[in-house]
């Protein structure tokens, strides 16, 4: 891949998003195709943060873990050695990839959801390609592109910045999105 690339990281101001321009299509869908897997394989996301206070594993459904990359309905353990509750389960409800060939654009989402007794929360952490753009954007609530919408971008929510599920430092989070499209 050409290393003609443009960084261009940025942190709106009410969501997590970064993003890389490249000056070929053909670089962003190299690109794209590189941070898809660093996305989906949750084991490596520990080489991504630099706080080594943070443990992150993907495990089956029993706890055991996977050396594989995520699937739906695996568990992502969280484990956090400054916290009274050093663990923290977070299940993938969801793992989505939609391709728009009309606009040139593909994503992959994951759907993340924290349950407890009475209450559900979401959080998205959704890539994709647009042209020569490479985009890694994570928020609360769902954000996954339905099979009507004509860009991934359709069910973005830009009006609150919540991570309720990763529960990790804002600087962790926004490293580990950044080095899942640089590293």
């Amino acid at each position: 891949m050409a290393r003609n690339l443009l960084y261009c990281f940025k942190r709106k101001i009410h969501t997590m998003e970064f993003h890389i321009n490249t000056t070929l299509t053909e670089d962003a869908e190299d690109l794209f195709l590189i941070a898809k897997d660093r996305l989906l394989d949750i084991n490596e996301w520990n080489n991504l943060l630099s706080n080594k206070a943070y443990s992150v594993s993907l495990t089956d459904t029993k706890g055991q873990k996977a050396h594989r990359n995520a699937r739906m309905y695996d568990l992502i353990k969280i484990s956090d050695t400054n916290s009274p509750s050093p663990e923290k389960w977070v299940q993938i409800s969801h793992i989505q990839y939609d391709n728009f060939p009309d606009i040139n654009s593909e994503s992959i989402s994951l759907l993340l959801e924290l349950s407890n007794n009475d209450h559900k929360s979401l959080e998205t952490i959704l890539l994709k390609r647009e042209n020569t753009n490479v985009t890694i954007h994570c928020n609360g609530g769902n954000e996954l592109p339905e099979i009507d919408d004509a860009t991934p971008n359709d069910h973005l929510i830009t009006d609150k910045e919540q991570h309720p599920i990763l529960n990790l430092p804002n600087n962790e989070l926004q490293q580990l999105l950044q080095r899942i499209i640089t590293y």
